[in-house]
């Protein structure tokens, strides 16, 4: 068996939450599907991990206490920053306010409505890769 010339390196993705659980939980997932995985609590944290890592996708959830995904978001888009986003959120579009549809708007390639499945959470991450 021969070994690869020139591996593909593990891609990385920057997992924003403001629940420690769940960053730990994505970043497992992530890193057992072969991606590398930093993490953030909030928007102003991913900002400086994005100009010092520049990661290849970034997974954020939309309602955190301090700088929310929609924030992060405004950011990269005000900065010219493209990097492709998965925005994740655990409350119900089926209120007046669809926060995950508003993302979509602001240029999140993929939205996940937790809970949502591993499969589901390396699917997007793929998805916006490939994008």
């Amino acid at each position: 068996m021969t070994a690869h010339p020139n591996p593909e390196p593990s891609r990385l993705v920057l997992l924003v939450d403001d629940d420690p659980i769940v960053r730990a939980t994505l970043s497992l997932i992530l890193n057992g599907a072969g991606y590398q995985t930093i993490c953030a609590e909030d928007g102003d944290v991913a900002q400086q991990l994005i100009r010092d890592r520049r990661p290849d996708v970034i997974v954020t959830d939309i309602f955190m206490p301090k700088q929310d995904g929609f924030g992060l978001m405004n950011w990269l888009r005000r900065q010219g920053v493209q990097i492709p986003v998965v925005a994740i959120s655990g409350r119900s579009c089926a209120a007046e306010f669809d926060g995950l549809g508003l993302a979509r708007r602001l240029g999140a390639v993929s939205v996940l409505e937790k809970p949502f499945s591993t499969r589901d959470l390396t699917a997007a991450v793929g998805t916006a890769l490939a994008a």
